[in-house]
């Protein structure tokens, strides 16, 4: 590349900044052979800035249009952060009655930061079905089965043992055995979120 300085250019003493350290002083012809545009450059007149805003250096390191990269970039990640929010949309829209209301809000707003190997392992995540808790509750409550069906082993051994607490606990269990299953569900979803 030829450079064509003019009179004034030629004055100029330059230093730049490399690891922390002022280096030169040189001339225009020195300094272009040694910096990028990015590069912090000092001369009399001006205060420390990049090189490609320097008028006389301007021509030697033009700047790219950062704001197309930058547009571009925000794009990738509207279209992401959309795909991620319809995505955990689809997810709770599937899986609603699994779980109460109050944990929905609180999934979908972790769900749309996962990435996506986590992803692929929540979709696994073997869910149990409040209705059929009920309806085990309902019919298999003095044994503990239904206590078994949400994996609170303790329980059920207690309610099996006992004959479901003397049939009290097994009326108590049909009021609440699908809210302990929504927060069993809840539990496990945990560890993925």
């Amino acid at each position: 590349m030829e450079i064509n300085l003019n009179k004034k250019e030629e004055e100029y003493t330059y230093y730049y900044a490399e690891d922390g350290k002022q280096i030169g002083p040189l001339n225009l012809v020195q300094l272009i052979s040694k910096i990028n545009g990015e590069t912090m450059v000092w001369r009399e007149g001006i205060d420390w800035t990049n090189a490609n805003k320097l008028e006389e250096l301007k021509k030697f390191f033009p700047i790219v249009d950062s704001s197309v990269k930058t547009k571009k970039n925000l794009e990738e990640k509207t279209n992401n952060n959309a795909a991620a929010e319809q995505r955990a949309d689809i997810y709770i829209a599937s899986n609603s009655k699994f779980f109460d209301s109050h944990q929905l809000a609180q999934i979908r707003q972790k769900l749309a930061f996962v990435d996506e190997s986590r992803w692929n392992m929540i979709q696994t995540v073997p869910l149990k079905d409040p209705q059929t808790s009920l309806i085990i509750s309902i019919f298999l409550g003095t044994y503990g089965i239904d206590r078994f069906y949400i994996g609170d082993t303790g329980m059920g051994v207690g309610k099996l043992l006992t004959c479901g607490g003397f049939f009290i606990w097994t009326i108590v269990d049909w009021f609440q055995i699908q809210s302990a299953t929504k927060n069993k569900n809840f539990q496990k979803i945990q560890p993925f979120l």
